[in-house]
C-alpha cells in the first residue's frame, strides 16, 4: 500500500505519521483485513540484461509453502526512444500441463494463487524499482506466465 510517498506493509506502519490511521480503526481492521497479500519476498537476483527475478514465498492459500517467481524485464520502445518495464507475474504454483521438457510441469500443480497474491506481486515489484537508484522506467506493461496455461 502506498501512503504519504512511502511504501507501506500495514496499517499500523501509518500511525504517528499525518493522515495515518488511528489506533481504533487499526484495532478494528486486525484479523479481518489486511493489505499483506499472501507472499513474502525471499531474494531478488538481478542479471547482467538488467532482468530482475522476484522470488516470493506463498505464506497463505492453496500453495501455501511453494515458491513463485515475477520477473521485471526492461525493454525499449520500439524506436529505441523510450524505456519500459514489463512485468511478467505467476498465477499459479506449479503447472497441470505435465510436460516432461519443463521442471515446473513435471512437479505438477499445487495451486493457484489469488487476485491479491497476483496484485501483490505488482505492489512489490514498484516497491523494488521505487529503492533501485539504477531504474530508469516505470512497469507498462503485464503479462502472465506460462504459455496458455495461466488461470486454470
Amino acid at each position: 500500500m502506498y501512503h504519504d510517498n512511502n511504501w507501506i506493509s500495514s496499517f499500523r506502519a501509518t500511525q504517528g505519521r499525518q493522515n495515518g490511521l488511528s489506533e481504533a480503526f487499526c484495532n478494528k481492521v486486525d484479523g479481518v483485513a489486511s493489505i499483506d497479500g499472501g507472499l513474502l519476498l525471499e531474494r531478488t537476483v538481478t542479471a547482467k540484461d538488467g532482468t530482475c527475478k522476484l522470488v516470493f514465498r506463498l505464506t497463505e492459500g492453496e500453495g501455501a509453502g511453494g515458491s513463485v517467481e515475477a520477473v521485471l524485464i526492461p525493454m525499449l520502445h520500439r524506436k529505441g526512444s523510450r524505456k519500459h518495464i514489463t512485468l511478467c507475474v505467476s498465477s499459479q504454483v506449479g503447472c497441470a500441463m505435465n510436460c516432461q521438457f519443463c521442471y515446473t510441469g513435471r512437479m505438477g500443480l499445487s495451486g493457484n494463487l489469488s487476485a491479491a497474491q497476483v496484485v501483490e506481486q505488482m505492489v512489490v515489484a514498484c516497491r523494488v524499482l521505487a529503492v533501485d537508484p539504477k531504474a530508469d522506467a516505470s512497469i507498462t506493461n503485464v503479462v502472465f506466465m506460462g504459455m496458455g496455461e495461466p488461470l486454470h
